[in-house]
């Protein structure tokens, strides 16, 4: 059964690389709320460290949001 040596080691392989990801991902949250922690300029990013970053996106898309979303058929 030399098959399914390839699937159990393939399996692992794959095990190891979602917990790498998985690790690199954890990584990088400590890192940007490290940074966040410890900046001085922007009071949202020093208050909620790693949520603000959406922010930036949500304003850009606000006006979709409002267009589709929120807005009744006459309105702007």
């Amino acid at each position: 059964m030399p098959d399914s040596n390839y699937m159990i080691a393939a399996l692992e392989i794959m095990a190891f690389a979602f917990i790498f990801v998985i690790g690199l991902i954890a990584l990088v949250i400590v890192v940007v709320f490290t940074l966040d922690i410890t900046q001085r300029k922007h009071a949202i990013r020093r208050n909620y460290p790693v949520v603000a970053h959406f922010r930036y996106a949500f304003e850009t898309l606000g006006k979709f949001f409002r267009q589709y979303f929120f807005a009744m058929d006459r309105e702007e």
